[in-house]
């Protein structure tokens, strides 16, 4: 027997009941917006951009060829040479304050590139525009007369022990912008 036989000879007989209706509830108008807000600002977030990471941006300006970038050393502004030939930044015992140790004022040496004096090893809390390292250990020396040598004032030099935590260095003389990516 088919059934559609079946269900009249139920209903004749008196045994039919009709199925169950199934109330199915509507989401609100304004529920249906915020779902649709959802899942738009999902889909406009933009997705982590493996080809261009996080880039630290540093403002520099020209003294004499010679790039000078603004900085904080334990709260304190001061200016720093970026010299991608110093292994480790230096900040000047002026800027540092309290040395434990007499430092002898640095020379620039005559038989090589570079400059030699006494220095110590110390920790400081180092800012550069929106990035910040805590305790980050720099040479102390004695800066005074180089500053009369090259011409400039500055505090310290950025060295590659910053430089190298980054990907890559890029300097934009136009826009006097060092991009420093992660």
């Amino acid at each position: 027997m088919a059934p559609q036989s079946r269900a009249i000879l139920a209903a004749a007989a008196g045994r039919y009941r009709p199925a169950r209706l199934q109330v199915v509830r509507r989401s609100s108008p304004s529920g249906r917006r915020l779902r649709c807000l959802l899942l738009a600002l999902f889909l406009l977030t933009p997705l982590p951009n493996r080809a261009r990471p996080d880039v630290l941006r540093l403002p520099f300006r020209s003294a004499h060829s010679m790039i000078v970038v603004q900085a904080r050393v334990n709260g304190s502004q001061i200016a720093l040479l970026l010299d991608t030939g110093a292994t480790r930044t230096i900040v000047s015992s002026r800027v540092y304050g309290n040395v434990p140790f007499q430092l002898r004022s640095i020379e620039r040496t005559s038989h090589s590139a570079g400059i030699v004096g006494d220095s110590v090893i110390l920790p400081v809390n180092l800012e550069l525009a929106n990035h910040a390292w805590a305790g980050q250990r720099v040479a102390i020396m004695n800066l005074d007369g180089l500053s009369q040598v090259f011409g400039i004032q500055f505090d310290g030099l950025l060295g590659q022990d910053i430089l190298r935590e980054f990907h890559s260095v890029r300097i934009d003389y136009r826009n006097h912008i060092i991009e420093l990516e992660e």
